[in-house]
């Protein structure tokens, strides 16, 4: 677990007014999830398969009828190989699908491209339904589990899966059912679906044990019954980023986590059982925001460590695991969590609602000195209504760019195709919505492919699309989400405030803007002096961060603030000696506070852990070992942030502390989590 951190000094970012932001995630109470699960409805134009529209189930077969056995007409539409690994959306219409067997994603070919960039759509969550059938066979052993849909397994390459906006019921009389065995990596996930168990029975809702899984995204997930509403596994590779999880009436616990990194928030759990149950070497949970209530035994905890399940290990195991829990709020439970302390493997119990806490701060001063205190900010929603619909005609810029100008048009599709892209696409004028039906942007195009200029609507939306690249040049907001991109970037006018959601891509540049990101997955390798992900002078709050190859990952300076909670940085290839030495994080003249996990399993790490300029003078926080993961380093910080006129809230944020380093000696028992804790003292020159 890698922690820096530092206070939280203001800054301007564009022209961002103070209203628009909660308080900080740290004093935040937990919020309802009831505006999550409203009920949506996802469209298409009529447009044959043939020429890049949707595959409709009903046209091969499916009826919705509950009665009728839809198995085969959804095996027809979805298990063919000649559709796998091409951003296909196979479309469900609102009806009740009966199925007596598991439906299976399309596998397509071998060495890495079966089992990927396929989606299951939805029209919507509670009028689509896919309903197992009572009794059904092979269904009916626990110790055999077997799921209602299941997307395959394809080790770190099955890119950008995607289940959305339907219902999966496994009906009654199906003890061993899983309604979804999940697998998605570098994109992809589940949005607004719900799993059920008629009689509460079954294996697990959501099995997300595929060998190397993630990184993905799980948003707007409800879970009823099963022994497991979520399990979690899939080793210690790549990792898994929720938000928005109501679970109930599980049996066993309402999560199980075995060793991945988890990140999770927004999470609701009502059960008699406890709502996360951590296993295992490594397990890493960053939980931020919870309303747990027990409605059994109340000798239990809400959260639980065990490195196995019989509780037999040793201090150094235990060690392995590690938590941060913040606002989280229980009822009913004995305690709130027992949690093994990742310096020492002791077993700490914690009672109460909790503010803040975390199993890597030795001297108590969380509770005191949160860390992540920028404000947060949902991912906006449009609604349901597409307005005017253009479509795309050809695969030429031109032909985007005169679907978007179509007077009074609200909607965008592109086709399944592949787009040449020979100078960028204004989106202007009334659009609000540019979406892909798996449509792919060619190598050779300009960059950027897109570009948002002034326009009508206050919210565009960009999403499902394939390579495109993204130049953000308006003060409208904009949402990119569910897409896979080149690269990400900002104008100095550009300063409306961004959203990225399930996105992987090369590289990220913001410049006074406010950036709020959730599963961002930064894989490029910056050019020499670079970083992936670039934040100058802006707000950038990432929910669940995923890297691997060389390359500084993140550079914050000219005052910058960021945040990064949860993810994995993803050791793979050795990191070279370069002169200077190449640092994982820089921070210059600004604030920084990131925990995520790293995991070099062969690899070399990075010679700096963060380079560190303030008021002039740089700092070099090096690694001590670079072949493995298992040091700590804690460093507090006197830090004062008056307020602005861009961010009132952030007077309450001032603290004072002594800036000291401890590192622990070498001892078998340590961890093989990294964590590092950086705070830098910052002087802001008189404006």
């Amino acid at each position: 677990m890698l922690i820096v951190q530092a206070m939280l000094l203001p800054v301007a970012v564009g022209a961002i007014a103070a209203t628009l932001f909660p308080q900080p995630v740290a004093s935040q109470t937990y919020q309802s999830l009831q505006a999550f699960f409203t009920e949506r409805h996802e469209r298409f134009p009529a447009l044959p398969e043939a020429a890049g529209g949707v595959i409709n189930v009903r046209d091969y077969g499916a009826v919705g009828d509950g009665v009728t056995d839809d198995t085969a007409a959804f095996q027809r539409a979805l298990s063919r190989d000649e559709i796998a690994n091409g951003s296909k959306i196979i479309y469900i219409p609102d009806g009740t699908y009966l199925l007596r067997d598991t439906v299976q994603w399309p596998r397509g070919e071998h060495d890495g491209l079966a089992y990927k960039r396929t989606t299951v759509l939805g029209e919507s969550r509670q009028g689509t339904i896919l309903k197992l059938a009572d009794g059904a066979a092979g269904f009916g052993d626990r110790t055999s589990p077997k799921p209602l849909l299941d997307t395959g397994e394809n080790r770190a390459n099955g890119f950008r899966n995607r289940v959305e906006n339907l219902t999966l019921d496994t009906g009654r009389n199906n003890p061993g059912a899983i309604a979804l065995k999940f697998n998605s990596n570098n994109g992809g996930g589940v949005f607004d679906v719900q799993m059920r168990s008629g009689d509460r029975q079954g294996v697990s809702g959501l099995d997300l044990t595929a060998p190397e899984v993630g990184p993905l995204l799980v948003k707007n997930l409800e879970v009823i019954g099963f022994a497991h509403g979520i399990h979690v596994g899939g080793g210690q590779t790549n990792s898994v980023h929720m938000e928005n999880i109501h679970l109930r009436d599980q049996t066993q616990a309402g999560i199980r986590q075995v060793m991945q990194v988890l990140t999770l928030r927004n999470l609701v759990s009502e059960n008699p059982v406890p709502a996360v149950e951590m296993l295992a070497h490594g397990a890493t949970l960053s939980l931020l925001g919870a309303r747990l209530t027990n409605t059994g035994p109340a000798d239990l905890s809400a959260i639980t460590t065990r490195y196995r399940p019989d509780g037999n290990s040793t201090p150094g195991e235990n060690a392995t695991m590690a938590t941060l829990l913040i606002d989280v709020e229980q009822q009913g439970y004995g305690n709130t969590a027992t949690l093994y302390d990742c310096n020492t493997g002791a077993l700490t119990p914690l009672t109460g609602n909790i503010p803040y806490w975390s199993c890597a701060d030795p001297l108590g001063t969380a509770a005191k000195t949160p860390p992540f205190q920028l404000p947060v900010r949902d991912t906006p929603r449009l609604p349901d209504d597409l307005g005017k619909v253009a479509i795309a005609q050809g695969n030429r810029s031109a032909d985007i760019q005169a679907a978007i100008d179509t007077p009074g048009v609200d909607t965008v599709f592109l086709p399944n195709r592949t787009y040449e892209i020979t100078e960028p696409v204004q989106i202007r004028g009334t659009v609000r919505r540019i979406t892909g039906m798996g449509a792919r942007i060619s190598n050779d195009s300009v960059e950027p492919s897109f570009r948002l200029e002034a326009g009508d609507a206050p919210i565009v939306v960009i999403e499902r699309l394939e390579e495109a690249s993204v130049l953000q040049n308006s003060d409208r907001t904009l949402v990119v989400q569910k897409s896979s991109l080149r690269s990400y970037a900002n104008t100095p006018q550009g300063n409306g405030d961004t959203f990225l959601e399930d996105i992987v891509t090369n590289q990220v540049t913001m410049q006074h803007q406010a950036l709020w990101a959730r599963s961002l997955n930064v894989e490029g390798r910056p050019p020499a002096g670079e970083a992936k992900i670039i934040n100058k002078g802006g707000q950038l709050w990432v929910l669940g961060l995923k890297t691997e190859n060389p390359g500084t990952i993140l550079s914050t300076h000219a005052q910058g603030k960021t945040d990064v909670i949860g993810g994995l940085i993803y050791i793979n290839q050795d990191i070279p000696d370069t002169q200077p030495p190449q640092p994982q994080y820089v921070q210059n003249e600004s604030d920084l506070a990131v925990v995520t996990r790293t995991y070099a399993p062969t690899a070399i790490g990075y010679p700096v852990l963060i380079r560190e300029t303030t008021g002039g003078h740089t700092t070099d926080i090096v690694n001590p070992n670079r072949n493995r993961s298992d040091r700590f380093f804690y460093v507090e910080t006197t830090a004062s942030t008056p307020a602005t006129d861009q961010h009132p809230d952030l007077e309450q944020l001032g603290r004072h502390f002594q800036k000291h380093i401890t590192t622990p000696e070498p001892s078998w028992l340590l961890p093989t989590a990294v964590l590092l804790w950086i705070g830098t003292k910052l002087r802001r020159s008189s404006h």
